[in-house]
């Protein structure tokens, strides 16, 4: 498994079931979202400290890295 530091932009990820998620919404601020079930996402970018922004259910989330998983080891 790579090191979360090494994950790049369309990486693919597990994100499983009880994960905390969060939406930024223009309008109302951060909300959040838990998983009911085990999902997969692809990773957009690690800007963010300690977290990953992620396309998943067909909307951009943040989520905390120790709880996302990568799901390919990187080649080479």
């Amino acid at each position: 498994m790579p090191k979360n530091r090494d994950w790049e932009r369309g990486d693919l990820v597990y994100i499983p079931q009880g994960c905390t998620l969060e939406e930024k919404d223009d309008q109302a601020g951060y909300g959040f979202y838990r998983t009911g079930k085990p999902e997969l996402g692809m990773v957009i970018s690690s800007d963010i400290p300690n977290k990953y922004t992620i396309f998943c259910m067909g909307r951009v989330l943040v989520a905390p890295y120790n709880q996302v998983h990568c799901l390919w080891p990187k080649k080479g």
